[in-house]
């Protein structure tokens, strides 16, 4: 897998001849939902012939807004191991900055065609939400795909033993010191 960091202006050059599934996300942790995302994004881009990349962010989202900060559940350099792994062919790492922050999510799509040449889908999870404040979400961003002529997949919602797997959730393990119920959610990539 190659990494990629990139700046709010550049293009993704080393894509400019790909055909991408862009899997959109902070992928903390790569938990047993983000896998189940990444097996739906791999899956897509075999139809369309495609590479898979994960487009991910630094620093975290609720790093740059300092009234919503939390802990990273692991270093970038682990996450982008455990996505070697997982088949992923490029983890795309963008800088989350003033500038990023403040595209509206009327425009986050036009953004992202001019960072990537051949842009053929998208892969988010179903609390998907971007764009400045948070403005955008899944309903918003179908409509802006199917304008801009991108497949569009949503993945569900998973659940583990009836509660929705997510980063807070496992955060909130790790802080009461249930590592043997974190580690389930993440693999068994972290607590042993």
């Amino acid at each position: 897998m190659k990494i990629i960091r990139t700046s709010f202006d550049e293009k993704v050059a080393e894509l400019a001849e790909e055909r991408v599934v862009l899997a959109i996300g902070v992928f903390d942790g790569v938990h047993v939902g983000h896998r189940f995302l990444l097996k739906r994004a791999a899956k897509f881009a075999d139809e369309v012939e495609a590479v898979v990349a994960v487009y991910t962010f630094w620093p975290y989202p609720t790093h740059f807004y300092a009234k919503n900060w939390k802990e990273a559940i692991m270093p970038s350099e682990r996450k982008f191991e455990i996505l070697a792994g997982l088949g992923v062919h490029y983890a795309i790492e963008q800088c989350f900055d003033e500038k990023f922050a403040a595209i509206s999510h009327k425009k986050f799509i036009d953004f992202l065609r001019k960072k990537f040449q051949f842009l053929s889908g998208i892969c988010v999870g179903s609390d998907f939400k971007f764009g400045h404040n948070r403005a955008g979400d899944v309903l918003s961003l179908q409509k802006f795909c199917g304008d801009g002529n991108i497949a569009l997949r949503v993945a569900d919602e998973f659940c583990a033993s009836g509660e929705r797997v997510s980063s807070s959730r496992i955060r909130a393990l790790i802080e009461g010191r249930d590592f043997i119920a974190a580690n389930r959610l993440l693999g068994g990539e972290i607590f042993r």
